[in-house]
């Protein structure tokens, strides 16, 4: 996909809110699962643990093409709150040793849904990594709705997916 994109001119965007941090367990952005590397990477939520915090992180070039006269402010933007919050974070994250347990979770959460999908013909597509999955539900062999008038408001065959992700990380005092 990167490819296609840069071939035309575009721009590749990463977006890390829920991927990002290791949650994924084998590397610490998502994006490192594709071996791939984006233009533009954006950061938020899990950064500042509740704190307003994000980032966009991208190359010398890029961000000269925003240099355009015009200034931007933000209340939350380059204090040193929300720098102490990003740093305290990181921190956790590498103390704590929670990339290593968010791949440790994902490859349990994988045998489970595993189970499940094997026991339940609704469960189609299983897709993730660490701390980080989806599944699709599938009518396929199954008559809709299922027994017990349980029935999803919406629905598209094998195309709608359910994602959960855990929290990475969470501060106590």
């Amino acid at each position: 996909m990167y490819a296609h994109v840069r071939a035309t001119g575009g721009l590749c965007i990463a977006d890390e809110v829920q991927h990002g941090f290791g949650r994924v367990g084998s590397h610490y952005r998502g994006f490192e699962l594709h071996g791939v590397v984006p233009d533009i990477v954006t950061v938020g939520k899990s950064f500042g643990n509740g704190h307003p915090l994000a980032a966009v992180i991208t190359r010398p070039e890029i961000a000269a093409a925003f240099d355009n006269g015009m200034k931007y402010f933000n209340t939350f933007g380059g204090n040193p709150v929300s720098a102490a919050a990003g740093l305290a974070v990181m921190g956790v994250i590498e103390a704590g040793g929670l990339q290593a347990h968010a791949l440790a979770m994902g490859a349990l959460w994988r045998e489970e849904l595993e189970v499940l999908q094997e026991r339940h013909a609704l469960i189609g597509d299983l897709r993730g990594a660490g701390r980080s999955w989806a599944l699709s539900w599938c009518r396929i062999g199954r008559p809709w709705p299922p027994p017990g008038g349980r029935r999803l408001t919406w629905w598209s065959p094998c195309a709608a997916a359910a994602s959960f992700s855990a929290p990475t990380c969470r501060f106590t005092t």
